[in-house]
């Protein structure tokens, strides 16, 4: 059984949790697509600024809903190890894709406006979302890609993830926010939703113009 009817829900209920919380400067940093409507239901009840951080799994050949790594958007790769065996992808098959996953990154930071700076969260409290943790790959591109500019505390949020991510992922950040922590495989994203779908690009951008938009208090 789902426990949340959608996004827009989980979003809500993580931000109320959130904001019992006494969070010294945030800001909230949204994998998108789907991290983003989360990302702003936090950012409109901490009354913080909403941005993204644009990282991608690189997809397997063929089955491209899946991924067995992910690329930060400054080109790191991260692989998941205990999936490359059993893919029999060569070095050079596996640097291509992860080439041709920066490549569809750069053209969706462009598409957002986005230019890899994150120096405005140094010594802020950085929340990063997502709609739910699976491997916790794309997470832990999320995180490489924001800790060379020093926020003072990260903490991840999210409404659902499996065990083997929180566990792995808590050791790398200040606090994770689960409502929904699943022990049993396999483990799917969607399942924790009633109205699971694919969050278009000009949903993404509309989101972000009424945030820039919208002064939400941040100094």
């Amino acid at each position: 059984m789902a426990l949340y009817k959608d996004r827009k829900e989980a979003g809500a209920l993580l931000a109320e949790t959130l904001g019992n919380y006494t969070l010294e400067d945030p800001i909230v940093l949204a994998i998108p697509n789907g991290g983003v409507i989360i990302g702003k239901q936090i950012a409109n009840r901490l009354g913080c600024p909403l941005k993204l951080v644009v990282v991608k799994k690189i997809p397997i050949p063929d089955n491209p809903e899946a991924g067995f790594g992910s690329v930060t958007s400054s080109g790191i790769t991260i692989l998941n190890s205990s999936m490359l065996p059993n893919l029999n992808l060569t070095p050079q098959q596996i640097r291509q894709l992860a080439k041709q996953t920066l490549e569809r990154i750069k053209e969706r930071m462009q598409a957002y406006g986005i230019d890899g700076d994150y120096s405005d969260i140094q010594g802020k409290t950085a929340i990063l979302v997502d709609d739910g943790l699976a491997s916790g790959i794309t997470m832990e591109a999320a995180l490489r890609t924001i800790k060379p500019f020093n926020p003072k505390r990260i903490i991840i949020a999210v409404p659902t993830a499996s065990t083997q991510a929180f566990e792995k992922l808590g050791y790398e950040v200040d606090a994770i926010i689960c409502p929904d922590i699943k022990y049993k495989l396999p483990f799917a994203v969607a399942e924790a939703y009633d109205n699971w779908y694919d969050v278009k690009d000009e949903k993404v951008k509309q989101i972000l113009a009424l945030a820039k938009g919208f002064d939400f208090g941040l100094k």
